[in-house]
């Protein structure tokens, strides 16, 4: 899976010597959305538990961690899931810690994030129009992409050769303290 790997600037930006901790999830598909919903929140929940050992937050994860931010891999798994696999093709989530901050990949058999377009979008964080505009207060269509992950991550690179979406959470964003 090292062709999961994030760039050299994401491994500068959130490890000092280069060499992230990393698991691997590999998400298989064709389930029903409440069964697929209940998988994402398991690995939401098991990767917020993973970031707040590794940084000593453990015990005390809702005192010292911004759990809240962890939303953003709950939206990112369901739209790769059912958007770019069409709960057709398993999907691959990749979390790489380092002591400076973390970085989520993921990866669906779509194209969406092989686009050079998608990707000035996403890194730029420029709001969405395909999916059409929700009205203020409802979610849906794009608020996720707007709300989640361009507001919990630091930064977002999106690598088209292996269509992959990275979105860096630094360590100081994610300890409640520094908030």
């Amino acid at each position: 899976m090292d062709e999961f790997m994030p760039s050299q600037r994401i491994l500068e930006e959130i490890c000092s010597d280069l060499t992230p901790i990393r698991q691997y999830f590999y998400i298989p598909t064709a389930l029903s959305k409440r069964k697929m919903e209940e998988t994402c929140r398991g690995i939401t929940c098991a990767v917020s538990n993973q970031i707040a050992e590794y940084y000593k937050w453990g015990v005390d994860i809702i005192e010292n961690m911004e759990t809240q931010k962890m939303v953003l891999i709950f939206d990112a798994l369901l739209n790769s899931i059912f958007h770019g696999s069409k709960n057709v093709d398993p999907v691959s989530y990749g979390l790489f810690i380092g002591d400076k901050g973390v970085c989520h990949g993921f990866r669906d058999s779509g194209d969406y994030f092989k686009s050079e377009e998608i990707k000035r979008l996403f890194e730029n964080k420029i709001p969405l129009t395909e999916f059409g505009i929700a009205e203020p207060g409802i979610s849906g269509h794009s608020y996720g992409v707007r709300g989640y992950i361009y507001g919990y991550s630091d930064f977002i690179e999106v690598d088209t050769s292996k269509g992959v979406l990275y979105c860096v959470q630094l360590k100081k964003s994610l300890d409640r303290k520094n908030s």
